[in-house]
């Protein structure tokens, strides 16, 4: 091949590629984004638990124990279902072609440990919680609230 041939083929490529232009077109994006956390706004202790506890003339420290162990459990509760919720819409991703076989192992993997790591973090706290509930039981300030 010559020097000349070589020119003229680019020569012609240049000015035929610069008549066809590039066309655009629209492509969904296939991203799909699992939150690591939920984060809820805070909000005090349920008043009707107060009212409950107020039935059984409980002194306000033990009240206020209660209700501190009572909301911990209640988040304990809440990050268990996040992860089992993500688990979920992790498989039904995959079932549905969104997302790719290595992302739902890597979802899976890391949802499995934070939902086995937050289950034992939630039995500890209910263990505590009935823990505390039996102490005050033994209570003799503790009357039964009538009807």
């Amino acid at each position: 091949m010559s020097a000349s041939t070589l020119s003229a083929a680019f020569a012609i490529g240049f000015l035929a590629g610069r008549k066809a232009k590039a066309e655009k077109e629209p492509v969904r994006p296939r991203i799909i984004y699992f939150p690591l956390t939920n984060l809820e706004q805070q909000r005090g202790p349920p008043l009707e638990l107060y009212q409950e506890l107020a039935k059984y003339n409980l002194p306000p420290d033990v009240v206020a124990r209660i209700v501190e162990r009572s909301e911990e459990v209640y988040r304990k509760l809440r990050e268990v279902e996040e992860a089992e919720e993500m688990i979920l819409k992790a498989t039904r991703a995959i079932n549905e072609n969104k997302i790719s076989p290595t992302t739902y192992h890597m979802l899976i993997n890391r949802y499995l440990q934070r939902y086995i790591e937050k289950k034992r973090e939630l039995e500890e706290a209910q263990e505590g919680l009935r823990t505390l509930l039996r102490s005050i039981g033994t209570l003799s300030a503790v009357q039964r609230p009538l009807g």
